[in-house]
Parts: C-alpha cells; sequence; structure tokens
C-alpha cells in the first residue's frame, strides 16, 4: 500500500462523522504572476471572485480575482490588482479574515502579535484585544493564521510554534503544543485549546513544523492547516479539530509541565509539496456538485510567481444530503 493511499484511507475513517477534502478537478494547482508581489501568507474569501491576501513583506491588503469553474472547483483564472497600502504599527502580516458583518478585513501579525481591522480601501479599523500570552511568542513564530465565519460567529487564531512558556518547539521527537483560541462575532476572547502539532524532520532559519492556517466553516468545523518538515521536503496535513474534552487553556500562563488534553487531531487530507509553502487557505463558493471551494496559497519567498491549489470540502450534512 502506497503512503498516499493510506493518508487517504485514514482520511475516510477519521472523517467518516465530519467533512470531506479532495482535490479540485482539472487545475487544481494554478500559478499566477502578480507583479511586485512577493510572499503571499494569507488569504480570505469575500464575495463573488473577489480574494484578498496579504504579505509578510508589505504592509498592505492584496486583492485578487480567482475564477473557479463552478462544476468542477478548478481555477480557471487568477490575477492580482492593485495593492491596498495600510498604515497600522504591527508588522509582518501572516493572515487575514473577511469581516461580513462590518465590512473589512482583520490581519493578524506577528511583529508584535496583533490583529487588527481595515477596510478595503486600506483605513484602519478596531485592534482586536488578544490573550497576553501570545505576546511573548518566539521570534518569527507568533499569530500565522485568523479564520471567522458569520454564519457561525466565531473567529479564531493560533500560533505556529510553541511560545516560550508552553515548551520546546517542534523537532524529530516531539511535536510542539501551540494554542487555538476563540473568539465571539464581536472579536471577544472565549475558548482556547491546545493543539500538539506533527514532528519536524528538520527546521530551517528558525521554522520547522507549524500551524500555518486555519478556516472556520459554515457548520463550525475548524481545519488546521500544518506545514510538515520531512527531512528536506515539505507537507501540506489539514486536519479536523475536536476539542470534545480538551482543556480550556485559556487561564493557564504556561503548558510546559502542565497536565492538559488537547485537541484531538484527524487527517482530511495530506499532500507532498515538495519545496511549495502553502501558508494560506480560504473557504470559497459554493459549488455546482453541493461541496464549497477550498483555496491553499503558497509563499513565494521573494518571487513573484504564485501558487496555488483549489480543493473542494463537503460538510456531514451537506454530504448526507448527496448520498
Amino acid at each position: 500500500m502506497t503512503l498516499r493511499l493510506a493518508y487517504f484511507l485514514a482520511a475516510c475513517r477519521t472523517a467518516s462523522a465530519g467533512p470531506v477534502i479532495v482535490d479540485a478537478v482539472q487545475k487544481a494547482e494554478f500559478t499566477f504572476t502578480a507583479e511586485n508581489v512577493c510572499g503571499l501568507s494569507g488569504l480570505t474569501w469575500c464575495r463573488d471572485d473577489l480574494y484578498c491576501a496579504v504579505s509578510d513583506r508589505l504592509q498592505a491588503i492584496v486583492p485578487l480575482r480567482i475564477t473557479l469553474n463552478p462544476a468542477t472547483g478548478g481555477i480557471i483564472a487568477a490575477k492580482g490588482e492593485a495593492v491596498v497600502p495600510v498604515n497600522t504599527p504591527p508588522e509582518d502580516f501572516e493572515d487575514i479574515a473577511w469581516d461580513a458583518a462590518s465590512n473589512q478585513v482583520f490581519i493578524s501579525t506577528e511583529k508584535p502579535a496583533a490583529i487588527a481591522g481595515f477596510a478595503l480601501n486600506g483605513k484602519s479599523g478596531p485592534m482586536v484585544s488578544i490573550p497576553g500570552v501570545f505576546l511573548k511568542a518566539r521570534r518569527n513564530l507568533s499569530l500565522e493564521s485568523l479564520t471567522k465565519s458569520a454564519a457561525v460567529g466565531r473567529a479564531w487564531t493560533a500560533n505556529e510554534d510553541a511560545l516560550p512558556a508552553d515548551g520546546l518547539v517542534s523537532s524529530p521527537v516531539v511535536g510542539a503544543l501551540v494554542r487555538l483560541q476563540e473568539f465571539d462575532a464581536g472579536w471577544k476572547p472565549l475558548r482556547q485549546f491546545a493543539w500538539r502539532t506533527e514532528l519536524s524532520g528538520a527546521r530551517f532559519g528558525g521554522s520547522g513544523t507549524g500551524v500555518s492556517g486555519l478556516c472556520l466553516l459554515d457548520d463550525g468545523s475548524l481545519l488546521v492547516m500544518e506545514r510538515v518538515i520531512v527531512g528536506f521536503t515539505m507537507e501540506v496535513r489539514l486536519f479536523l479539530a475536536d476539542y470534545t474534552g480538551a482543556t480550556d487553556t485559556a487561564k493557564l500562563p504556561s503548558l510546559s509541565g502542565v497536565a492538559i488534553t488537547p485537541a484531538r487531531k484527524h487527517l482530511l487530507y495530506h499532500k507532498s509539496s515538495g519545496l511549495t509553502n502553502w501558508e494560506g487557505l480560504a473557504a470559497g463558493p459554493r459549488l455546482e456538485d453541493g461541496s464549497r471551494s477550498l483555496i491553499l496559497i503558497a509563499d513565494s519567498g521573494k518571487g513573484n510567481v504564485h501558487s496555488l491549489l483549489a480543493l473542494k470540502v463537503w460538510m456531514e450534512k451537506e454530504r448526507n444530503g448527496k448520498n
């Protein structure tokens, strides 16, 4: 049995009561060129074919137009529009989430750890009050991911790798403990759960395996994306978070040496990615077969050629209705 088949069968078993994720048919992987833009690290769907991305090298909102085949979910076309500069003290933009209720986006940053709101024209909005524990993160390993769903009225963020107070970073021996933080519709902090990452076969420039993206679906399912380092290559793995019975860590200043129950992980999707660094994901429009589009975006580093990966996700109720 091949490794990929084994992962596929495991995903089918563990996801029997939850979402199912598959590659889009035709043009699942797509590249496009956007001049003067590099290092896209987060993505969110706003409406129609309008998405917004952020770059860890620009203090700006990057509007994208991504055209999907409504029957297959594959990408037909993608292009970048003029970037929208924003004026804010936090730097190193990592992820972005569309807030339909306020008609603005919220951006998570790493220098320092922060979540800030902006109108699509770049005008500054509210700053989110985040739990103080996230303010003491390791360099470049802070609030890597952000997601919000109007249907659920919740938002989530997470640090990429372990906070200093929570123990060691991911290694070939053990995965790191990170924190999944929930907010209500008005960005008030709610529950918080520990999440154990996969092992890291190696570390490069201080980075290894970690949580690189989150996506909250309309049924409340929380997808957690990990960039997994395997030797000198990478893999992308998408998990369903199950925090039933998990310890609420919101009031714990440290997770090191503390008896806690992390959230459980159910593998839904796995793909070897070589040197392609998938860093952001966004649930897009509904497709003709009842599934919902799920788009991943890769960090291009210093280049202006950007990679997208089109997937399809069926939530449990939709999948049962299809059967």
